[in-house]
């Protein structure tokens, strides 16, 4: 094992640790069937300090450890009080960076006692938002998922719900807390979180490390794979991209691959390659899950897998206009195309519009195309309260510069031919306000003006709101005012037209 010889080490270069696949609190070993599985080799001594440094922090207490008849050096002690913090990732309560060490001249360690970063009480307070995030992860759970499919979803739901922590401080992001609750991580962060949810689905994992860093290995029907959250999600271009190019390697993807892991040492050989080459390789997208499917994009379409099937199909095609380039203008490898899922259809973006596919009839449908500069693309979709939100820009670094919105319903009724909002104009102060009646079915409204001098009538505004307001100006009393409605069946006629 390669450590550092020193107390206050950098938990990244920190030995492996331990996971267990028990429901109840995880142990000191990760366990399948009748087979141990260590990070490290252990002497029945050292598991006995092991023992009593959890306990300690269990209890919060940071009274001394008479460390003499261990017989331990620094570097040794790491070695085990790492398999403790690494290996259960609900003791966020201590350092895993430091701890009070006494040693002698010839750095056999004498005394040794915890370094708590939280009180009881404190830690308790947190322990509660940290659940609260748990529930609402494992809420998405399926009972009907393989445990590959649950190594998915977790991956990606950490990776969108999560940033990388590029602050100054040497303490933040490495622990459940920052990832789940403060949204912000270092690898650390990352590992345990994967590492929490994995315990929590008794799917065996653990850490692995390496002098600069700290990712998973998790064990799926008895083949041990490489996961790297950390490295699927990089500085991101967009909210919901993350990357599946660590997800369930083997050793010689790992080596293979164009960025290089560092050195390390470890228990499990990952020699399966099962998962090198798999239908998320290039996708950038969350993918989600619906009626047995998941759903992803890539550089050409709306893809969909069942796990059960083992196969793939594409679902959607994407023409040449609606496909992304980089600043560049090189057309590029991927589609900055995510979805959003309302339990009935799969909505997803091309670079120039939002679809909605209907796996009941297997049609994809136009929702929205907004009217965008030239050179702009969507690149990004969220929903929230019944509206997506369309994030686009000019360039890959002002990815998210605007934002389009289109309200969206679950139904999907037949466009109306003579409906009647009726609209109504006012004026105060110079500022007109224009108002109409909600339409429950509505998922956009579109206003138009109609000049009366010229016979011209354009469009005004795309809103998801019953109710506007703009300036006057010289011609508006010589105008008329209009609303069309977008339901989810397409856009109906002209409302009756208004003036001031």
């Amino acid at each position: 094992m390669k450590l550092f010889k020193r107390a206050a080490a950098f938990c990244a270069a920190a030995v492996m640790c331990l996971s267990a696949v028990s429901a109840n609190a995880p142990s000191l070993y990760a366990q399948v069937g009748d087979d141990v599985h260590t990070a490290g080799e252990f002497t029945p001594r050292e598991i006995q300090l092991m023992e009593l440094i959890r306990q300690k922090i269990v209890g919060f207490d940071a009274s001394v450890i008479d460390m003499t008849p261990y017989n331990m050096t620094v570097e040794e002690l790491w070695k085990v009080y790492n398999a403790v913090v690494f290996n259960e990732p609900s003791l966020f309560q201590v350092s895993t960076t430091n701890m009070y060490v006494d040693a002698d001249e010839n750095d056999r360690v004498r005394k040794l006692s915890m370094y708590f970063r939280y009180s009881e009480r404190t830690a308790a307070s947190m322990m509660k938002e940290v659940e609260k995030y748990a529930d609402e992860l494992m809420a998405g759970v399926k009972s009907e998922w393989s445990d590959v499919e649950k190594v998915l979803y977790v991956h990606d739901y950490i990776a969108v719900h999560c940033d990388y922590y590029e602050g100054k401080s040497t303490v933040k992001g490495r622990n459940i807390y920052d990832t789940f609750v403060n949204g912000s991580s270092v690898c650390v962060g990352y590992a345990l979180g994967f590492q929490y949810f994995m315990d929590k689905l008794n799917i065996p994992c653990i850490c692995i490390t390496s002098p600069t860093h700290i990712w998973n290995m998790v064990n799926l029907d008895g083949n041990w794979y490489h996961l790297d959250l950390t490295w699927d999600d990089p500085d991101r271009i967009t909210e919901n991209f993350v990357f599946h190019n660590m997800l369930l390697k083997s050793e010689y993807a790992l080596d293979t691959f164009r960025e290089k892991h560092e050195q390390w040492e470890y228990g499990m050989i990952a020699d399966s390659s099962k998962y090198d080459n798999f239908f998320w390789e290039y996708s950038v997208s969350r993918m989600l899950y619906l009626d047995g499917y998941w759903y992803y994009t890539l550089k050409d379409g709306l893809y969909r897998y069942s796990f059960k099937a083992g196969k793939g199909q594409r679902v959607y095609s994407f023409n040449s206009k609606e496909t992304w380039s980089g600043d560049d203008g090189v057309p590029l490898g991927y589609a900055l195309s995510q979805l959003y899922c309302d339990g009935e259809s799969v909505y997803f973006n091309s670079a120039k519009k939002l679809y909605r596919y209907v796996p009941g009839t297997g049609k994809t449908v136009q929702v929205y195309a907004p009217d965008m500069p030239a050179g702009c693309s969507i690149n990004d979709i969220t929903e929230k309260d019944g509206v997506i939100s369309l994030y686009a820009g000019t360039s890959l670094e002002k990815a998210e510069e605007k934002v389009y919105k289109c309200k969206i319903r679950k139904a999907a009724p037949a466009a109306s031919t003579d409906l009647k909002l009726a609209p109504v104009l006012s004026e105060k102060d110079g500022v007109i306000t224009m108002e109409w009646k909600d339409d429950p079915e509505a998922e956009q409204y579109i206003v138009y003006r109609y000049d009366k001098s010229t016979k011209k009538t354009w469009q005004i505004l795309v809103t998801v709101d019953n109710k506007i307001t703009f300036k006057k100006d010289a011609n508006s009393n010589n105008s008329l005012y209009a609303v069309k409605v977008r339901t989810a069946g397409g856009v109906g006629d002209y409302s009756q037209w208004c003036s001031l």
